[in-house]
């Protein structure tokens, strides 16, 4: 019982995280992404699809950022896109 609630905290905080951080990068990213989208695949999140999850999971990689602001980012401003594009598809 203990496992399965640490299990599950660790999927609600990184929800929490991705829908109110700021700022953030590209592997803290993928590791929040990653337990949300455990908790979508075990039916504890059931308002984000799996696609949008894939899909973020490409879209927040740095050069595929770029592309979609179309110019060059620093790591702070790729990390604050990053977590505006997060925050927006969730």
């Amino acid at each position: 019982m203990a496992k399965q609630l640490d299990v599950q905290d660790k999927i609600y905080r990184s929800e929490g995280i991705l829908r109110s951080a700021r700022l953030i990068d590209g592997s803290e990213a993928l590791m929040h992404l990653s337990r949300v989208r455990f908790g979508v695949t075990a039916g504890l999140i059931k308002d984000v699809s799996l696609d949008t999850i894939n899909r973020l999971i490409v879209e927040i990689q740095p050069a595929t950022l770029m592309l979609a602001v179309g110019k060059e980012l620093s790591p702070g401003e790729r990390d604050a896109a990053r977590a505006a594009l997060i925050r927006s598809n969730l």
